[in-house]
């Protein structure tokens, strides 16, 4: 045979169906062979799919009051991607068909995620971050897990009534969490949608010139978006510094970039970054960190700060900065440090 098929419902419309059927009254089977075709769909997933190579076998079951569809095998690969699974799906009259899909597959690009994950039922603004964020990166090997009613993530979730899982490795991720806001790039790590959330797990990221020794990227709920970014990273002073400025979050930075004529010493830091994602929000993120200073030298003429071998746990909250009893030379002299930023005045006593 030789024929197309238009989408209905969850099942793929597909424009050159070729292969070999089997049928009776209420029973049929299809066989085919890899070849080129293009698969669409009503909403479900992205319209159109180009498939250089797709063979399937499938068994369809004619019910009272339905079809039932068996797919024992799928291959499929493209520019995109390369996928093997299998498939089994009831359609009845008065319900959603329920689905049960599992894929496992290699050789992808994590730009092209947002083209193979169920859109229709995933939150519109979960969707529009995927594609603006998720800029580059290579899949290497990974797997989903569909089963449930075709539905809404958030109806799953409530009524326990399906789970989706989409699990994979990632190697030189290209992430950009805002605009304006540095991108995290290279590394290698883990990415995980599941239901109504996702987490990111990267090692050996670099993030506005810092190589960060792990960040995750995570998003609890999709319902109310907010991203949270995780980072840790042992790092010289100067760097640091400069990563910090290329954030738009501590104006303070900017001003001590600007004025030092000397940074050094080494820095250890963890880095905790809120971001909402709803539209509305009046206060675009919060940031807390710490950093545990080692022999920093900070030489700033103009504020008659001349700091050597300073020792200690320095605190970021939002825009205040705030270290008590640091440890180090000024000048020739040993000395206790304290910094207090003072929002309302916008200034930072040492």
């Amino acid at each position: 045979i030789d024929f197309q098929t238009r989408p209905h419902e969850a099942i793929p419309g597909l424009n050159k169906l070729t292969g070999r059927v089997f049928a009776d009254q209420r029973n049929a089977q299809g066989q085919r062979e890899p070849e080129a075709l293009t698969l669409t769909f009503n909403s479900l997933l992205r319209d159109p799919h180009g498939v250089e190579k797709f063979s399937s076998s499938v068994d369809i079951t004619a019910l009272d009051s339905g079809v039932l569809v068996s797919v024992d095998h799928i291959n499929l690969s493209n520019a995109d991607i390369s996928l093997q699974g299998r498939a089994w799906m009831e359609t009845r009259a008065g319900n959603r068909p329920f689905l049960s899909l599992r894929t496992s597959y290699k050789g992808g690009r994590a730009k092209s995620t947002g083209k193979y994950l169920p859109v229709s039922i995933m939150p519109k603004r979960t969707v529009e971050w995927l594609d603006k964020s998720i800029l580059g990166g290579e899949i290497t090997q990974g797997g989903l897990l569909f089963h449930g009613r075709l539905q809404k993530f958030s109806v799953l979730e409530k009524d326990m009534s399906g789970e989706f899982h989409a699990l994979f490795d990632v190697h030189n991720p290209d992430v950009d969490f805002l605009p304006k806001w540095p991108h995290a790039r290279k590394g290698f790590g883990l990415a995980s949608f599941h239901n109504l959330s996702m987490d990111l797990s990267f090692t050996d990221v670099d993030f506005a010139g810092t190589m960060l020794d792990s960040v995750s990227i995570g998003i609890a709920d999709f319902l109310k978006p907010k991203l949270k970014i995780h980072g840790s990273a042992d790092t010289d002073s100067k760097t640091l510094m400069n990563s910090l400025q290329a954030m738009p979050v501590v104006n303070v930075i900017d001003e001590i970039n600007r004025r030092s004529q000397r940074v050094g010493g080494s820095v250890k830091s963890v880095i905790d970054l809120n971001i909402p994602l709803a539209r509305g929000q009046k206060k675009p993120w919060t940031l807390k960190a710490t950093a545990d200073l080692h022999n920093v030298d900070l030489s700033i003429p103009e504020w008659m700060v001349y700091l050597q071998k300073v020792n200690g746990r320095l605190q970021i909250d939002d825009e205040i900065i705030e270290a008590t009893a640091l440890k180090g030379m000024y000048g020739k002299d040993p000395v206790r440090i304290d910094i207090k930023s003072n929002k309302a005045k916008d200034t930072t006593n040492f």
